[in-house]
């Protein structure tokens, strides 16, 4: 069953977000997977399932790796992307020309 599958049944059995964020867990899925799955079994914005996630009891043992990584990926896409825009529902969106990528590494 996929993570969606999962978080659909377990909040129509009434499991409140921690529950289903432990099952998933449990059942092998990630962080990113159990995003998903509280956005489109619960209707959460992107924003909402990331902190759910972040903040939950079922990944509390990694946060301070996940700090890190997100981080290091907001970092590269500053340093990296032509533009960087962060919208409303805290979604982020990344172009980058890679016309020009010769020229920077010509740069460095």
């Amino acid at each position: 069953m996929d993570a969606t599958e999962q978080a659909r049944s377990l909040i129509a059995e009434g499991a409140t977000t921690e529950d289903v964020l432990a099952r998933l867990r449990q059942a092998g899925h990630d962080q990113s997977e159990s995003r998903k799955a509280l956005r489109e079994s619960a209707g959460m914005t992107v924003w909402e399932a990331r902190v759910a996630v972040f903040e939950s009891e079922a990944w509390s043992d990694v946060r301070e790796e996940t700090i890190r990584l997100e981080d290091a990926i907001w970092a590269a896409l500053v340093e990296f992307g032509d533009e960087v825009e962060t919208h409303a529902d805290g979604s982020v969106t990344a172009t980058f020309d890679l016309t020009q990528l010769g020229e920077r590494e010509d740069d460095s």
